[in-house]
């Protein structure tokens, strides 16, 4: 029986270390369905003109988000299109500004910001594009929005934070 011991012993060491896999050997093809999602994610992001896209870590376990754009160079379009009134309705506006105002809420800022103007953006994949520049606990920030229409009719609005 002693005999047989280190025998089996070097067959489970043997099995344990072909068995395993550091991070560097982890391939997100062991998992496709991450995959297809993820790029099912980047393209409603693409299509809705959001600033970011995602991608899989390098572990092969988790997706982020990333920023897709330059954003000094978004940042440079707002600064030079013109303050002019909001394309979206009353209905849409309050919607939109109760997105920023829960984002910033959340996020340490003023649950109710003080907008201060919008300007229109050109238009990105088909959509219609705005900056709104708040302030907020006395500081003042831009978002990014954009329009899109929804399948049952109507308009939704998405924020992103510049």
């Amino acid at each position: 029986m002693r005999s047989l011991f280190p025998v089996v012993l070097i067959a489970v060491l043997m099995c344990f270390t072909s068995c395993s896999t550091s991070p560097s050997d982890i391939d997100s093809s062991m998992n496709p369905g991450i995959k297809a999602f993820v790029k099912t994610l980047n393209r409603e992001a693409q299509e809705e003109g959001a600033p970011f896209r995602y991608r899989i870590t390098a572990d092969g376990y988790f997706i982020e988000k990333y920023p897709s754009v330059d954003f000094d160079k978004v940042l440079e379009e707002v600064d030079a299109a013109p303050p002019s009134p909001s394309l979206a309705n009353d209905s849409l506006m309050l919607g939109i500004y109760e997105k920023i105002s829960d984002y910033e809420a959340q996020n340490g800022g003023q649950a109710y910001p003080d907008i201060v103007e919008t300007r229109i953006l050109k238009k990105r994949n088909g959509y219609y594009r705005e900056a709104w520049i708040i302030v907020s606990n006395g500081s003042v920030k831009e978002y990014l929005v954009t329009y899109k229409p929804i399948q049952h009719g109507g308009t939704d609005g998405t924020i992103y934070p510049l």
